[in-house]
């Protein structure tokens, strides 16, 4: 059985998931913390993430070109990394449809 199965607070307790799970992330301050960061401007580069990351009140938004998606609080950042490579990927497949080439 993979070991991260009981990673999922729906079948394991909170407080275990907490303990052997990624950190998660509660609000700005940690963000910075767990990025090692001193601005939040700085998180897209921490990422690799080529759109843009805004503040919005519980969490931040992803947005790459037209395609973009929210975040909130509470996440770690595995989940922010899987979701801002989603965000570009389903951008990418945009402008594939589209046949636009970007600059």
């Amino acid at each position: 059985m993979d070991p991260a199965t009981f990673l999922d607070a729906t079948i394991t307790s909170p407080e275990y998931v907490s303990r052997y799970g990624d950190r998660m992330l509660h609000n700005d301050q940690d963000v910075l913390d767990e990025s090692g960061i001193d601005a939040l401007t700085d998180l897209k580069d921490v990422i690799a993430f080529h759109g843009e990351i805004s503040s919005i009140t519980n969490g931040r938004e992803l947005r790459a070109g037209t395609v973009g998606t929210v975040i909130e609080y509470p996440f770690s950042q595995c989940d922010l990394q899987r979701l801002s490579g989603e965000v570009e990927g389903e951008y990418a497949k945009a402008i594939e449809r589209a046949g636009v080439e970007e600059d």
